[in-house]
């Protein structure tokens, strides 16, 4: 008979997990922490932060691209806060324009410092 246990990395990949354990290490001044998330969308699982920004928020979805093992860091603004990870149908919903910018595979450090850039930015700049 075998054993099951909990999967403690949520079935993302390494790589997010990795960008996820750096960003971990650089001092950003919050009133109100990011949000984080698992991003589930097909082979590009990864990590998901919802930022306070102005009236609405700032998501940014750092995962393995669905067609290499490059990583990618994306992001875009949306009206309101969701209250669940978000999702492509929501950002779909909303019609907003999304960026996204690719790393080689191995680029851990620097989409790690992407993500953070992208939180300082939609900060106001801290």
């Amino acid at each position: 008979m075998g054993s099951t246990s909990a999967d403690p990395t949520f079935g993302l990949n390494l790589q997010s997990l990795a960008v996820l354990y750096l960003m971990t290490g650089q001092y950003i001044p919050l009133e109100e922490p990011p949000k984080t998330f698992p991003w589930y969308n097909g082979r590009e699982n990864g990590i998901s932060f919802v930022v306070p920004h102005g009236k609405g928020c700032r998501v940014i979805v750092v995962g393995e691209d669905s067609r290499s093992e490059a990583l990618f860091v994306e992001h875009w603004d949306q009206p309101g806060r969701p209250f669940n990870a978000p999702t492509i149908d929501q950002r779909e919903a909303v019609g907003v324009r999304t960026v996204r910018t690719v790393f080689e595979a191995g680029g851990v450090s620097l989409a790690a410092g992407h993500a953070v850039q992208l939180i300082r930015e939609s900060l106001g700049g801290v």
